[in-house]
């Protein structure tokens, strides 16, 4: 049988391990050889099926990474050559470089599922500038030798094409599926009697880490003006992350303890979604946001930032990436409403007027239930496309 190595930082955070469970559990074992490669030894969250490699711990400063980055280089080599892998698949930027300095045999699949333009440029410091200048060198003079290089979104392709000197028939797009039948399951799961009178009101979710990129004081800030609408209206987000100090202050400050939900991770997000009345993106940037595939899985009415990358591709049938979205879209699949151009907590006019659009696109949504009901049979139809099996059978025709 022909061998598979998956090479992941972890099988510990949500995104791409999630991306990857999806992949290769659809992947029959019965026809390949499955591996997975982890750069990093922590705690397995994902059900795979193939052999676990555990490769290396963490490094904790500058120095004892590059130390590690060597060993881990070391080891993966000499796990390839054991095995002879036909076919190696990287998830994300430190493992593609990694698989493509350690192939040997087989056919190299990069994917990428970030903007690296803003991801490797966005963050301050003289420890993260020395990070993305060199994660930028090897993007430039790596990717390029991969036999192919998968883009989760046709933006990051872009990207890619223009920023850092990729060749274009190097280049192809998948999206990422998720698993409809096990979604469709979980989310008829029972809300706990506290959870219940909660969602018994009119509820806005979202859900995702509590960082910088996530966006949700956006949200939070729009809070007092929906309740004057809607008094009893009710947000809840799922997630946790280095923002819940700075977002659960934000609530506090504006009252909105009562009506404001930080509720950490859940094993099982779909059961909110399904009682929900809208899922809101509120990411100031994203890859291709997996989340809102799952939304339109569970049949929510989705509204997004129009975010580099991923939103627009997902909600409407023809992707534009030059008109610029400057008021509420009501697109295709979801509605999308104008992204907002800022990396911190800042307040100023433009994100003010911004902010307004979100709050009008919501209200406009949550008082028109026609509005809903035709949404939610459009998401539907949408998440069709975006299946887990339907993203193998793309992978699959790469072998």
């Amino acid at each position: 049988m022909k061998k598979i190595a998956f090479i992941i930082p972890d099988l510990y955070t949500r995104g791409m391990p999630r991306v990857l469970e999806n992949l290769e559990n659809e992947i029959l074992s019965n026809k390949y050889d499955k591996y997975i490669i982890l750069l990093k030894k922590k705690p397995i969250r994902f059900n795979v099926q193939g052999r676990v490699i555990e490769i290396e711990k963490e490094g904790e400063n500058i120095l004892s990474k590059f130390y590690i980055f060597i060993k881990r280089l070391i080891k993966i080599y000499n796990v390839n050559k054991k095995y002879k892998f036909d076919y190696i698949i990287g998830f994300g930027m430190t493992a593609n470089i990694i698989a493509i300095l350690t192939s040997k045999y087989g056919k190299v699949i990069i994917t990428e599922h970030n903007v690296k333009s803003i991801e490797n440029n966005i963050t301050k410091g003289v420890k993260n500038l020395i990070y993305n200048r060199t994660y930028n060198f090897f993007i430039k003079n790596l990717y390029n030798k991969a036999n192919i290089i998968v883009s989760v979104s046709k933006y990051i392709g872009l990207d890619l094409i223009k920023n850092y000197g990729i060749k274009k028939e190097k280049i192809c797009t998948i999206y990422n599926g998720v698993n409809n039948k096990i979604i469709n399951k979980l989310k008829y799961e029972n809300l706990s009697e506290k959870e219940n009178e909660i969602f018994k009101n009119p509820v806005i979710i979202n859900v995702g880490a509590l960082s910088p990129q996530k966006g949700q004081w956006h949200l939070i800030k729009i809070m007092p003006e929906l309740k004057k609408v809607i008094p009893n209206i009710q947000l809840v987000i799922l997630g946790q992350g280095p923002y819940y100090d700075k977002l659960s202050n934000l609530v506090q400050s504006l009252d909105l303890k009562d009506s404001v939900h930080l509720m950490g991770v859940k094993s099982n997000p779909y059961k909110y979604m399904y009682n929900a009345k809208i899922f809101v993106l509120s990411s100031l940037y994203e890859g291709f946001p997996n989340v809102l595939v799952e939304a339109i899985t569970v049949g929510i009415p989705v509204i997004s930032l129009d975010c580099k990358s991923g939103p627009r591709e997902l909600l409407q049938k023809n992707f534009r990436e030059k008109k610029k979205i400057n008021n509420i879209c009501w697109a295709d699949f979801g509605v999308l409403v104008p992204d907002m151009i800022d990396y911190g907590m800042k307040i100023d006019i433009v994100i003010k007027n911004k902010e307004k659009i979100l709050k009008d696109a919501i209200l406009e949504m949550l008082m028109d239930e026609n509005l809903q009901d035709e949404y939610r049979k459009k998401a539907s139809f949408r998440a069709r496309q975006f299946t887990s099996s339907q993203m193998a059978k793309n992978y699959m025709k790469l072998f």
